[in-house]
């Protein structure tokens, strides 16, 4: 018998932690979550376990993840399984609003533009970019600076989005570069990092 996990109405990392928690003590399990960035997340917690994985939509932005656990040892799940460290001595770039520095917005904009396409060119690539706050516009559709993220996806960094940022500012789905992450890789990544730029 499946059990349900019923994490509608909260926000990242909470429907991760919920699911986690339910395989560790059972193999079959439904995660039924109200937005499509806790969806992914608790997809790619699945996928990371190696859960068979069936979505269902059961509603306007509500989704029944159904998790079967299969042959995984429960001692394997641990954290890490919902995060992604780094090896030590990456350089890791956190970008935490659309602007570059305080002052001028319209000015900030500007830097911004020019860090992301001097990013591009730069001798040593970031293994991974984390986006949230307001930084999660940069990678929306129609944004200035699209062309140089897909450019360093191309080259092999990792683009992380902030899943809770994307619903705040509605960009479910609107997203052109970059998958969808949670708080716990966000702090995974930063607090495992070699070096961090935060412009």
């Amino acid at each position: 018998m499946k059990k349900n996990v019923d994490a509608r109405g909260l926000s990242c990392p909470q429907p991760v932690v919920m699911a986690k928690k339910a395989l560790e003590e059972g193999e079959n399990i439904v995660v039924i979550v109200d937005n499509k960035a806790a969806m992914e997340n608790v997809r790619r917690l699945g996928a990371k376990l190696g859960c068979s994985i069936e979505i269902e939509s059961t509603g306007e932005n509500e989704f029944r993840i159904h998790l079967t656990r299969g042959n995984i040892d429960p001692a394997a799940i641990t954290n890490d399984s919902v995060t992604c460290s780094t090896s030590p001595g990456d350089l890791i770039a956190v970008i935490s609003s659309e602007t570059m520095g305080r002052g001028n917005d319209e000015l900030g904009k500007v830097l911004m533009k020019a860090f992301i396409h001097t990013l591009v060119q730069a001798d040593e690539l970031p293994a991974k970019i984390l986006f949230y706050n307001t930084g999660v516009k940069l990678a929306a559709a129609g944004s200035e600076v699209l062309d140089d993220l897909k450019n360093l996806t191309d080259a092999g960094v990792e683009v992380l989005l902030c899943g809770t940022c994307v619903n705040f500012f509605n960009l479910s789905g609107n997203t052109g570069a970059g998958k969808i992450t949670n708080m716990f890789e966000i702090m995974s990544v930063m607090s495992t990092a070699g070096r961090l730029i935060m412009p």
